[in-house]
């Protein structure tokens, strides 16, 4: 990737649109004496991760959008909500990635509710085959995973594995749902498109990226696919099919 940024930067451009933490990283590292304007979109806390200086004052000549908020607790009562009956849920992470506390607070509300909540944590794509075997051995109740490069990148494995072991799951990322899985809770992508847009136009109308916000998501979505395979064998509770924002059939 460094290569490759190394080669956007040479070639001068107005602006650099990056769709990911790493790829955002990359460019930074690789510029030059111009400081061209970057404007990204990434799932992890570019503050905690240092990409920005802070969400109001970005600085470096980037801005852009994130689509983290710290939800993990959220995702276990949707999921629980969704299962009443599950005792064991297991919970897919990036443990490299500095979440603020956010899983701390995930474990304490699952105590709270009745809940054992496995941690199944990866830091490198090379892990993944690994913890998809031992959540096969383990066999939860239901497993949340959330939205990380490495769960992205390996989505179609996830997802046929949760289908293999007829495991209901709940995703963080949109992407999961769109390619076959059952439950997303995250933020409204159209909203973050937009921002992003926004963000993107202050840039080419001559603003300066350093001095343009951040901006994190503010809307939420539930979204059930019941063309999931399995989905109409897992008795969703008629709450959590209320609470829906919107429901593929």
């Amino acid at each position: 990737m460094r290569h490759l940024a190394l080669k956007l930067d040479a070639a001068d451009p107005d602006l650099i649109l990056c769709f990911d933490f790493d790829a955002a990283q990359a460019v930074l590292s690789a510029r030059g004496k111009t400081e061209i304007p970057v404007v990204f979109r990434a799932h992890d806390d570019p503050v905690k991760r240092g990409l920005v200086d802070s969400y109001s004052r970005p600085g470096r000549g980037m801005t852009g959008i994130t689509t983290f908020r710290c939800i993990d607790d959220k995702l276990v009562e949707i999921m629980r909500d969704a299962l009443p009956a599950a005792r064991r849920i297991g919970f897919m992470r990036d443990a490299s990635i500095p979440d603020g506390g956010c899983h701390v607070k995930a474990q304490e509300y699952a105590r709270k509710r009745g809940v054992e909540l496995l941690d199944y944590s990866v830091s490198a794509q090379t892990d993944l085959p690994a913890l998809l075997a031992r959540i096969g051995y383990a066999k939860p109740d239901a497993v949340i995973v959330s939205a990380t490069a490495i769960t992205w990148n390996g989505r179609r494995d996830v997802i046929a594995k949760m289908d293999a072991l007829a495991l209901p799951a709940l995703y963080e990322a949109q992407v999961f749902v769109d390619d076959g899985g059952l439950m997303y809770f995250g933020a409204v992508q159209s909203d973050a498109y937009m921002r992003l847009a926004r963000a993107v136009a202050h840039v080419l109308r001559g603003g300066k990226a350093g001095e343009f916000p951040v901006s994190r998501p503010v809307q939420f979505e539930l979204l059930i696919n019941f063309k999931a395979k399995h989905a109409h064998s897992y008795a969703l509770s008629a709450e959590i099919l209320r609470r829906a924002d919107r429901i593929l059939e």
